[in-house]
């Protein structure tokens, strides 16, 4: 079974504000640190005795290295039961802030938005064992990548009557790589 065990500590405040009856101001904060721990757990042995916790990739990719066939090189040739950690085990923290505003502007024939929004995202992986692939760059904890976003849209709506309109909108944003 693939496990993904999250802690998420998520703070986000919104505020509207109704400034008169054609325009109204919209903006909000938000932070976010998750700490994911990644890991295969052996559930059922489908009535064998034990597993042997090797990297089946590296067994024909790296025919000659013995060593790459563990996917923990403190522990090489590792028999597992029932419940056991085996394939890969590793935590990625992650922490993110942003921030956000758009005004809308109502009038008898036109509505128009315009927004924007801005974040920092920051996140880096930990590995809790040394893999026989990667031994030099697996264990322990990665560069920290740092990610700064921004983005802006735009939309117009003109009413030609009750039942037709025509919207035309448009962005620009761009965004970290999601932590997958």
């Amino acid at each position: 079974e693939q496990r993904r065990d999250e802690e998420l500590l998520s703070v986000r405040t919104n505020l509207k504000s109704v400034v008169s009856s054609r325009f109204t101001f919209s903006g909000g904060l938000e932070w976010q640190r998750l700490e994911s721990r990644r890991f295969k757990l052996v559930d059922d042995l489908l009535d064998a005795d034990y597993h042997l916790d090797i990297d089946k990739f590296a067994e024909f990719a790296y025919p000659n290295d013995p060593a790459a066939l563990s996917p923990d090189l403190s522990r090489p040739d590792r028999v597992v039961q029932e419940g056991d950690t085996f394939g890969y085990h590793y935590r990625q923290h992650l922490q993110r802030g942003a921030a956000w505003l758009q005004l809308a502007f109502t009038f008898r024939k036109i509505d128009l938005f315009l927004a924007g929004h801005g974040s920092i995202t920051e996140f880096y992986r930990e590995g809790l064992w040394r893999n026989g692939i990667f031994p030099n760059s697996s264990a322990g904890s990665s560069e920290m990548l740092r990610f700064e976003n921004y983005g802006g849209k735009a939309g117009l709506s003109i009413k030609f009557n009750g039942r037709n309109y025509l919207q035309l909108m448009g962005a620009y944003l761009n965004r970290a790589p999601f932590l997958d």
